[in-house]
């Protein structure tokens, strides 16, 4: 991701990390949801750690990033992220 993409956005090296896993693992699906990937891995710098860590060890699952995204959003204090 070019850093213009993200310029005037706060950011950390952690959640920049994570966007990169994202868009390297699911590109058609980060495009369609680019900002929704953006505010979840900047929201959630914790969740955005994990997924680089896990990245990291060769046991992500796209449907996982996917899942928990989505649940991040909305907000439920019941969700549990996979990651």
């Amino acid at each position: 991701m070019n850093q213009e993409t993200l310029e005037g956005i706060p950011n950390t090296d952690v959640t920049t990390q994570a966007i990169s896993v994202v868009r390297d693992n699911l590109p058609e699906w980060f495009r369609e949801n680019l900002w929704l990937v953006i505010q979840t891995c900047i929201d959630h710098e914790d969740w955005s750690k994990r997924l680089v860590e896990v990245q990291r060890t060769n046991l992500l699952f796209t449907n996982d990033i996917v899942h928990d995204i989505m649940g991040l959003l909305n907000k439920d204090e019941h969700f549990l992220p996979r990651i």
